[in-house]
């Protein structure tokens, strides 16, 4: 019987929020869940450190590690204590995320010169054999 649509966003969500609490407990053994929310753009996981010291640290691993998710450290209401809020993108929001990082890289902007460049060789040369087969 085929897994239902449904199932499978659940079971990715689990996926993901387990991935992002495997990367802060490699810093923060006691590290927790608060919750996880899935939505139509995106799925959101808030992690509890065990000390409001470690929430810079979890958050630079984090982007380190994912680096389409925003992450933030928020102070919660109910405790006063920090928390970090983990937000990855599905779909057209990552594809958009991912594109605007892959055009910050250097190399990015390198391979895309190099690009114009062959371009405009191909069409410099596509014309003087063209010159010189008008005359």
């Amino acid at each position: 019987m085929a897994q239902s649509h449904t199932t499978r966003n659940v079971s990715a969500t689990t996926s993901l929020a387990r991935d992002v609490l495997k990367t802060c407990r490699l810093l923060d053994e006691n590290a927790q869940i608060v919750d996880v929310v899935r939505s139509l753009s995106g799925t959101l996981v808030r992690i509890k450190p065990s000390t409001d010291g470690l929430a810079g640290t979890l958050r630079r691993a984090l982007n380190t590690d994912i680096p389409l998710a925003s992450i933030a450290i928020v102070e919660s209401v109910l405790s006063g204590s920090a928390e970090l809020q983990v937000v990855v993108p599905d779909g057209v929001d990552a594809t958009h995320i991912a594109r605007k990082l892959a055009q910050k890289s250097s190399i990015s902007a390198m391979l895309r010169r190099l690009t114009y460049a062959l371009v405009f060789g191909s069409f410099a040369s596509f014309v003087g054999l063209l010159a010189r087969e008008m005359l």
